[in-house]
């Protein structure tokens, strides 16, 4: 691109740049812990002309990446993790290299603990009351604690805010 001004005097062309309008960040991105197995990472992209994703503990400019080579597929599992807080950045990458702007999200440190007495009754309404500890630095919001009790999936309750 020049410019050119009233007299008609022509710049000089201005530098190329090279941008992928459809190369968008992740979407649905989601992080699972459970029981004592590592986090997975999951997430989604909406389309366009995406190579593949990197993954970085941290952010992409101070983090650590994650993944050796290009990620084809859309999961990452951290063999890494050791019950840490673990903040995650997805970025998408082009056939060019160009790179999307990262999706960011955090595995915060949560304990939950039952009292020892606390036990199921058949026949009964049982309330069960579940201690939930915030050991991560950041607070949480709509903490949430779902519990199976043999092969029952009890239904998902919505905790109050957690303060560290």
């Amino acid at each position: 691109m020049t410019a050119v001004d009233g007299a008609g005097n022509e710049s000089l062309p201005s530098n190329d740049f090279y941008l992928n309008f459809n190369l968008l960040p992740v979407t649905d991105l989601m992080v699972v812990q459970e029981d004592t197995s590592v986090p997975v990472i999951t997430w989604s992209h909406p389309g366009g002309d995406v190579s593949g994703y990197n993954i970085y503990l941290g952010s992409e400019e101070t983090g650590i990446k994650l993944n050796g080579t290009l990620l084809t597929v859309r999961s990452y599992s951290d063999g890494g993790w050791s019950g840490d807080e673990r903040t995650y950045t997805v970025v998408s990458v082009d056939s060019n290299g160009q790179r999307s702007p990262g999706r960011r999200i955090t595995l915060p440190v949560i304990r939950t603990s039952l009292p020892e007495e606390a036990r199921i009754r058949r026949g009964v309404m049982n309330r069960l009351s579940y201690t939930v500890e915030n050991g991560s630095a950041s607070r949480l919001e709509a903490v949430q604690l779902q519990v199976k009790a043999g092969t029952y999936n009890h239904g998902v309750k919505k905790g109050s805010n957690l303060c560290s």
